[in-house]
C-alpha cells in the first residue's frame, strides 16, 4: 500500500496535518499515547487526523504513514470498505449514525493484511459552529478475548453433544462441527477402528463449504489408515495430537492430491482416547496458512480426552442401563408408588403411579426435592426420617403429602437407604401406598365421634350446632354454616365458622346485606327447598357472576376464596329442619362422593339430636304435668284418709269397748292399710317434690342412736308378725345436725326393707361416730339381691324382686338415697342371692358449710 509523510504528502494532508499539530497541546499528547486502547481520529471525509501509539502497535502503521490517509483503505477489510463509506455519507447527510456511541464488535486489518477482531466505540469530537465534524474511534484487539470465547463455546458444545448423544457413531458430525467450526477451520472428519481393530475407516465428515471439500471427502471415505500410516494412523499409534502446517508436502499423507484440490494448506489430528488407548482420531483442516499452536493443540488433546471418558463411561453405563430399564420396568408394572431421592433430598426416579397420586408427571418431578410436596409439620417430621436413612435404617411409617391441586395424600412409605459402591450413603428408595381413602375415613369417623358427643352433650339446639360448625373447620371445610328452617320458611344462618376470623364477619356482612332469597336456585334456601343436597368440586368464577347481586356483592365473593363447596339438608321424618353448608378456600380442598356422604353423616347427627332436644323439652313437660298431678291427687287423698284413718281408730275403741273381737280385727287390719296407703302417699308426694327441686332440709341438732331407737320401737309390731329379732349395737350417743323428717325416712326404710325381706331372720342394726361421719348399717339374712340389679335398687319405680309377693312402689330407697345426697352422704349396699343384704349409711355429722367454720 502507498504511503505518505508530513514532508512529501500533498497539500491537504499537509494542511491537515499543520492543523492539527496547532489543536494539540502536548498534554493531549501524551494522554494520547498513554492510552491502551488505539485511538483514530477522522475528518468528515474519512480521513485520518489522530493516530496514537497504541493504534501504531495495533495495525503495523507509524503516525506520520497514515495522517492524510483515508481511513477505510488503512484498516477497513476490503469486504467492508463500501459500507463503511456509505454509512459516512449517510450520518453527514442526516445526522444519524447507527454506530456512534455505542461498543460493537468488527474485523479489522492489520499492515500484513491480517484480520483480527476488535472492540470499536466511535465517538462525534465537538467543535465549533459551522466547523466540520471529526470522529474519534476506540478499538481494543480482542483476539485473545474472542480465542477464548471460542474455546469455551467449543468446549460447551461438545459437552451438551455428549451429554445428550447415545455413542460416538452418533456424535461424531456434530462433535466435529462444534469443534472445527467453533475453532475457524473449514473441514473436519471422524476415524474409528474397524471391526478387527488393526485399521481406521472412515466414519464422519463436517465442512463449511462442502461441494469445496466433496473430492477431499470422497477420497477419505476410500482410504483406510493402519497404525502410523498417514495423519489418522500416526496420532492413533501415538496417541498424541499432531499437526502440519503444510498438508501437501508431508511425505506420510497419502491423500496430497485431493488436498491440493481442495486448496487444502493445514491440518491437525487428536486422539480420543481411554484408558485402554485410542479408540478414535478426529482431523481439521484449513485453507489458511497457519503455523504449529501448541497451546490449540494442548485445548484440543483435552477435549479428545474428554470425548474419550464420554465413550469410556457410555459403554459401561450402557451396561447399567440395561440392567436399569430391567429394574425400572419392574417399577413401572407395580402398584405402588417408587420415589428415589439423592443425598440432597433431590428426585432421581419416580414412577408413573407415583407421580399420578401425586397430580404431575414423573419429568416435572425430577430434580425437585421431597419438600416440594410436604407442608411445614411434614417437613420437619421428614427430615428426622431422612437422618435415619443416612443412619443406615429402613422403617416404615404414615405420611401426609401435599398434591398439586393441594389437597392432601397419605401414604404408608416403606424407605431404605441406597449406598454407593463405596458403602457411603448416595440417597434413599421409597416404595409407597396411597391410604388416603382409609384416612380420610378414619378421620371422618373421629370428627363423627366429636360431632355426636357435641351434640349430645347439650340440649341447647343452636348451641350444638354452633359448636359443630366449630368442629368442622378445618376438618372438613375452611367454612361451615349452619342455618335453620323458621316458621316462615326462611332460612336463619345461626351458626358460621372460618378458619379466618374476618372472614367470618364479612360473611355475616354479606348474609344482612344480600341474603339469599328463598326462591334461589342455587345454594342453601335451593337445598332447603328440595332436600336434595349440592355438590360443586370446583366452583368456577362464571357461577360467582352469575350469583352476585351487585359488583360490590360479586367482589365480597370473590374475596372469600371459594374453591369446592357441599350443602346438605338436615332432615327428620322428610321434614327439612335446616342445612349445613361447607366451603373449601385457603386449603384448596375439592370435595368429591366421599365428602358428599359425610356431610350427610354429619346433617343425620344434627337431625337426631334436634330430635332428642324436642323429645327431652315434650318429656320434661311430661314430667312437670306428672309431677303436677301426684301433687294435687296426694293432698287431694291425704283429706279423706285423714279423716277414714280417725273413723278406723274410734270403730276400734268401740269395738273393743263392746268387745266385739271379730270388728275389732277388722279394723285393725283396715287401719294397717290405711297408714300403708297414707306412707305411700306421703312417698308420692316426696317425689313431687325432689322433682320439682322443693324438698326442704331443714337441719337441727340430733342424735342419731335416739332417733335409731324410736323408729325401732315403732316397728315392734311387724318385727313380731316376722318373728325377726334384732342385734343392737348402737353407740350411745351419736350426735350431729340432720334434718329430722329427712333422717326419719331414710332410718325408717331401711329398717322396713330389712323386715320386709329378712324372712323372719335376726336383723343386726349398728351405728357408730367414725370420724367426722355417722354411719349407720342395716344386715338382714334374707332372699339378698343379684349383682346386676344392686345400682338398679336406687332409681325411682325400680324394684329387685316381684310386686306380686312384696307391695311397695320401688320409691323408697329412691327417695332415701336423694336425701343422703342432698345431706352429703352416701347409701350403698352390699348383697348376693340367698345371702341376705347389708345397707351402709355414711353421713357426715356437720353439714359441709358449719364444717368449715
Amino acid at each position: 500500500m502507498p504511503s505518505q509523510n508530513e514532508s512529501d504528502g500533498p497539500p491537504e494532508a499537509t494542511d491537515l496535518i499543520s492543523r492539527s499539530v496547532s489543536a494539540a497541546d502536548a498534554r493531549l499528547r501524551a494522554i494520547l499515547d498513554s492510552a491502551l486502547d488505539a485511538l483514530i481520529t477522522i475528518d468528515s471525509r474519512g480521513r485520518i487526523v489522530e493516530f496514537n501509539r497504541a493504534a501504531e502497535t495495533t495495525f503495523g502503521y507509524t503516525r506520520p504513514e497514515v495522517i492524510g490517509l483515508e481511513m477505510g483503505a488503512v484498516i477497513v477489510p476490503p469486504s467492508l470498505r463500501e459500507g463503511h463509506r456509505i454509512g459516512m455519507a449517510h450520518y453527514l447527510r442526516t445526522g444519524e449514525g447507527p454506530i456512534l456511541d455505542r461498543r460493537i464488535e468488527i474485523t479489522a486489518m492489520r499492515r500484513d493484511g491480517t484480520l483480527f477482531p476488535v472492540e470499536l466505540t466511535v465517538t462525534r469530537v465537538p467543535l465549533g459552529a459551522g466547523e466540520a465534524p471529526l470522529f474519534t474511534g476506540a478499538l481494543r484487539d480482542i483476539t485473545d478475548r474472542k480465542r477464548s470465547e471460542d474455546r469455551r463455546a467449543a468446549q460447551y458444545a461438545v459437552t451438551s453433544i455428549l451429554a445428550r448423544s447415545g455413542s460416538l457413531e452418533h456424535a461424531g458430525p456434530e462433535l466435529l462441527a462444534a469443534i472445527g467450526g467453533g475453532l475457524r477451520w473449514e473441514f473436519g472428519q471422524l476415524w474409528l477402528p474397524d471391526g478387527g481393530g488393526r485399521l481406521l475407516r472412515w466414519e464422519a465428515s463436517w465442512s463449511l463449504e462442502p461441494d469445496r471439500f466433496r473430492a477431499f471427502e470422497a477420497s477419505s471415505r476410500e482410504s483406510t489408515f493402519s497404525a502410523g500410516s498417514g495423519l489418522p494412523g500416526r496420532v492413533w499409534r501415538d496417541g498424541a495430537p499432531a499437526w502440519l502446517e503444510a498438508v501437501t508436502e508431508d511425505p506420510n499423507f497419502p491423500r496430497q492430491n485431493a488436498a491440493r484440490a481442495a486448496g487444502i494448506v493445514t491440518g491437525f489430528a487428536i486422539p480420543v482416547r481411554t484408558r485402554d488407548g485410542s479408540i478414535a482420531v478426529l482431523e481439521f483442516f484449513t485453507s489458511e496458512p497457519r503455523q504449529t499452536d501448541e497451546d490449540l493443540l494442548r485445548f484440543v488433546d483435552a477435549l479428545g480426552r474428554q470425548i474419550g471418558d464420554f465413550v469410556e463411561r457410555y459403554t459401561a453405563e450402557n451396561l447399567v442401563r440395561e440392567s436399569e430399564d430391567r429394574f425400572r420396568k419392574i417399577l413401572e408394572t407395580t402398584n405402588e408408588g417408587v420415589w428415589w431421592i439423592d443425598k440432597g433430598s433431590r428426585t432421581i426416579f419416580v414412577n408413573d403411579r407415583m407421580a399420578a397420586m401425586l397430580g404431575t408427571r414423573p419429568d416435572l418431578m425430577l430434580g425437585t426435592t421431597v419438600f416440594d410436596y410436604l407442608d411445614g409439620p411434614q417437613q420437619e417430621e421428614v427430615r428426622a426420617f431422612l437422618q435415619r436413612r443416612q443412619e443406615g435404617i429402613s422403617e416404615q411409617f404414615d405420611l401426609q403429602f401435599r398434591r398439586q391441586d393441594g389437597s392432601a395424600l397419605w401414604v404408608i412409605v416403606s424407605a431404605s437407604p441406597v449406598l454407593d459402591a463405596d458403602g457411603r450413603f448416595a440417597g434413599s428408595l421409597a416404595m409407597l401406598t396411597d391410604i388416603t381413602a382409609r384416612k380420610r375415613a378414619e378421620q371422618a369417623d373421629r370428627f363423627l365421634l366429636e360431632v355426636a358427643h357435641a351434640l349430645g352433650s347439650s340440649l341447647d339446639t343452636r348451641a350444638t350446632l354452633r359448636q359443630l360448625a366449630d368442629l368442622a373447620v378445618p376438618t372438613i371445610g375452611d367454612w361451615c354454616q349452619v342455618e335453620l328452617v323458621g316458621d316462615d320458611g326462611s332460612l336463619d344462618p345461626i351458626a358460621i365458622s372460618h378458619v379466618d376470623p374476618e372472614k367470618v364477619d364479612l360473611a355475616r356482612r354479606m348474609n344482612e346485606e344480600y341474603p339469599a332469597g328463598a326462591d334461589a336456585t342455587l345454594g342453601a334456601p335451593q337445598v332447603a327447598r328440595t332436600g336434595e343436597a349440592e355438590l360443586i368440586s370446583e366452583i368456577p368464577d362464571g357461577l360467582l357472576a352469575s350469583a352476585a347481586r351487585s359488583p360490590e356483592h360479586l367482589e365480597m365473593l370473590r374475596s372469600l376464596g371459594m374453591v369446592s363447596y357441599v350443602c346438605v339438608p338436615i332432615v327428620l321424618r322428610d321434614t327439612v329442619l335446616g342445612t349445613i353448608g361447607f366451603v373449601s378456600a385457603e386449603s384448596r380442598r375439592r370435595y368429591d362422593g366421599a365428602d358428599l356422604l359425610l356431610a350427610h353423616r354429619v346433617a343425620a347427627l344434627a337431625a337426631t339430636a334436634m330430635d332428642n332436644a324436642r323429645l327431652y323439652a315434650e318429656a320434661g313437660a311430661a314430667v312437670r304435668l306428672r309431677d303436677d298431678f301426684l301433687s294435687i291427687a296426694g293432698h287431694e287423698l291425704r283429706t279423706p284418709l285423714t279423716t277414714l284413718s280417725l273413723d278406723l281408730y274410734r270403730l276400734l275403741r268401740r269395738s273393743d269397748a263392746a268387745g266385739d273381737v271379730e270388728t275389732a280385727a277388722i279394723a285393725v287390719k283396715a287401719r294397717r292399710a290405711a297408714e300403708r296407703l297414707s306412707r305411700q302417699i306421703d312417698q308420692l308426694l316426696d317425689v313431687s317434690r325432689l322433682s320439682a327441686g322443693r324438698m326442704r332440709i331443714e337441719p337441727e341438732e340430733l342424735d342419731l342412736a335416739g332417733l335409731t331407737r324410736e323408729l325401732i320401737a315403732q316397728h315392734e309390731d311387724e318385727l313380731a308378725r316376722k318373728g325377726s329379732r334384732l342385734d343392737l349395737r348402737i353407740q350411745e350417743p351419736v350426735v350431729g345436725v340432720w334434718d329430722r323428717r329427712g333422717m326419719e325416712q331414710v332410718v325408717g326404710n331401711l329398717l322396713s326393707n330389712a323386715i320386709k325381706y329378712g324372712e323372719g331372720r335376726p336383723i343386726g342394726v349398728e351405728l357408730r361416730s367414725e370420724g367426722p361421719d355417722a354411719v349407720l348399717g342395716v344386715r338382714d339374712h334374707g332372699i339378698g339381691i343379684a349383682p346386676q340389679d344392686a345400682g338398679r335398687i336406687f332409681e325411682r319405680f325400680e324394684r329387685a324382686v316381684s310386686d306380686r309377693h312384696f307391695g311397695g312402689l320401688g320409691l323408697g330407697l329412691w327417695i332415701a338415697n336423694e336425701i343422703v345426697r342432698a345431706s352429703g352422704g352416701t347409701l350403698e349396699v352390699k348383697s348376693a342371692p340367698g345371702e341376705g343384704s347389708t345397707f351402709t349409711l355414711r353421713i357426715p355429722l356437720m353439714p359441709a358449710a358449719e364444717a368449715e367454720r
